[in-house]
């Protein structure tokens, strides 16, 4: 009986250990409401990229427009790299694709993590080109 008790104690304090390493449900909402408000300005930036793609239209015998369309890109890709730096609290812009693959790994225990993770990922692709 001292055996089993002894078992079961060890049991029990490993499955203690594995819950409090688990993410709480609050830190699954918050990383998910973060996830939310950046596909919130991803589409407000689509939205001013599409904005000033119909002006171009409109100022095509103007040389200024190549460079307030670079300039309004710049911006955009400025926003999208400094939401993904802050929301994965990274200081350097350089360790922004190891800190992808750390939260590849934590998005393992949950979905919305994994997806979140495969948008950033898609995202730093496309940047990298």
């Amino acid at each position: 009986q001292k055996r089993l008790i002894q078992e079961t104690e060890r049991e029990n304090a490993k499955l203690s250990d594995m819950l409090r390493s688990r993410p709480t449900q609050r830190e699954l909402v918050t990383s998910q409401l973060e996830v939310e408000r950046l596909q919130r300005r991803a589409k407000a930036a689509c939205k001013r990229l599409l904005h000033s793609c119909q002006e171009r239209r409109k100022l095509k015998d103007q040389n200024l427009w190549e460079s307030g369309i670079i300039e309004r890109v710049g911006r955009i890709c400025f926003d999208i790299v400094a939401s993904f730096c802050y929301v994965l609290e990274v200081e350097n812009v350089g360790e922004l694709p190891s800190c992808v693959e750390k939260a590849r790994q934590l998005s393992q225990v949950s979905t919305t993590y994994q997806e979140f993770v495969e948008r950033i990922e898609k995202l730093l692709k496309r940047f990298d080109k």
